[in-house]
């Protein structure tokens, strides 16, 4: 299964918790084990991106 992806149209599934912890999910659930700037350094990326398309 880590050799499959996917693209989520709808990223808020749990929509209770932060973006950080939505990340930690997922993560996990792809058998990723991300140190913290791993994940910080994602949610930048994803902050720019959001902040250059609206």
């Amino acid at each position: 299964m880590q050799q499959i992806g996917a693209v989520i149209e709808k990223p808020d599934v749990c929509k209770y918790l932060s973006a950080d912890e939505n990340l930690k999910l997922f993560a996990k659930l792809s058998g990723v084990k991300p140190s913290n700037k791993m994940l910080m350094d994602q949610l930048g990326s994803a902050l720019l991106w959001y902040t250059i398309l609206h």
